[in-house]
């Protein structure tokens, strides 16, 4: 097998992997990054098409007929340039395989992307999504025995949001089918030095079926600043996969419960946010420090600027309004140690999104950010 694809399927295998300090992220399923600009503190703030991933609540808010043609984005960390980190590997690899592996050590590369499409009917929301992990992190070169792991997800999904009590009440839920690939595999001394492809293609095959379901509630005071209060379980039983092949089936995610506060109001010249959320609350093992997340937004007519922080570090994110089109960036931080502050790996991510709308003439329309985010006016 050609050494620039062997390192490619290393690569692709070894998704939040490997070495003990980044198999201690806490994995987002699903991401906006919307939200990680402020911090991932998004319970009480995603509305819309932006809480698909974080409270289906939001979905209360949504009016008429509104289709996100294409959400895509693409995620690197900033350890280094991960292409000319790759392209150094290959260079490397062709004369000394073992200097190759040995200049990964503490090292780590990922990346991420996303995608989206979906339709929204009054508070009745469907779509179709496919996300997927990359990463590399090799510890111990004494023994370089490492834990890897990699996901990649394709599906569709439907959800429903309501006003239970108008001004106080919203509720929502979604179901989700979706295919993964993925699994956990030990790449010993022998795979690094001989790369079995056949055992590498066996794992990247190992695939099947899930259904998740989520369901959120969002509590709201019609006072100054619309103080908010949500509650949120993900994985609502956990989430197995059915066996498809040979081996063993992707391992399940465990149900998740999350709870946020939220504060918003329309100051006419811009919208002010602010949210604190306290999520994977039953996740066992990991410090405290790891699951709060706080931050703010504010959002312009055509621009929108957001600052945070998740697990003890700092976030910071805009975007870019241009009728049809937007453009989201932030830039975050995960804790691949035991508690904040251990070990930090910066990452950077943007997403171009294209929302139309329709009035009730079946008219094309551009959606201001007012109504993207489910803005009503309020008396």
């Amino acid at each position: 097998m050609h050494l620039s694809v062997r390192f490619f399927l290393i690569l692709t295998l070894t998704v939040f992997s490997t070495s003990q300090a980044l198999a201690r992220e806490i994995v987002e399923q699903g991401i906006s990054v919307k939200a990680l600009g402020m911090g991932n503190a998004y319970l009480s703030s995603g509305t819309g098409h932006d809480a698909i991933w974080y409270n289906p609540a939001g979905f209360a808010t949504l009016q008429g007929v509104h289709l996100r043609l294409l959400g895509i984005g693409a995620g690197l960390n900033g350890k280094q340039d991960s292409y000319d980190k790759y392209s150094d590997l290959v260079d490397t690899a062709k004369d000394d395989m073992s200097g190759a592996i040995n200049s990964l050590y503490g090292d780590p590369i990922w990346g991420r992307t996303d995608f989206q499409a979906s339709l929204s009917l009054g508070s009745f929301i469907f779509g179709a999504f496919g996300r997927g992990n990359v990463g590399l992190n090799l510890q111990n070169p004494a023994f370089p025995n490492i834990q890897s792991s990699y996901f990649l997800d394709y599906g569709a999904f439907v959800g429903y949001g309501a006003e239970v009590i108008p001004e106080y009440l919203d509720m929502g839920a979604t179901v989700r089918r979706f295919i993964r690939y993925g699994g956990d595999m030990v790449i010993g001394a022998s795979d690094l030095a001989y790369l079995d492809s056949e055992r590498i293609e066996e794992m990247m095959g190992r695939h099947g079926t899930g259904y998740s379901a989520d369901f959120g509630m969002k509590l709201k005071a019609p006072v100054a600043f619309h103080p908010s209060v949500s509650a949120v379980w993900q994985n609502i039983g956990k989430t197995s996969f059915s066996f498809e092949n040979e081996g063993t089936p992707p391992p399940s995610l465990d149900n998740d419960i999350s709870l946020g506060i939220g504060l918003e109001e329309d100051l006419q010249a811009f919208v002010f946010r602010f949210g604190l959320d306290y999520r994977h609350s039953n996740l066992t093992g990991e410090q405290i420090g790891k699951k709060f997340h706080t931050g703010i937004e504010l959002d312009f007519p055509m621009i929108a600027l957001r600052g945070g922080f998740s697990q003890g570090y700092y976030t910071a994110g805009a975007s870019i309004d241009l009728w049809f089109f937007q453009v989201d960036a932030a830039t975050y931080a995960v804790e691949l140690g035991e508690y904040p502050g251990q070990e930090e790996d910066r990452r950077y991510i943007v997403q171009l999104t294209i929302d139309l709308g329709f009035d009730s003439a079946g008219n094309l329309i551009s959606l201001t950010r007012k109504q993207r985010s489910g803005i009503k006016q309020r008396r």
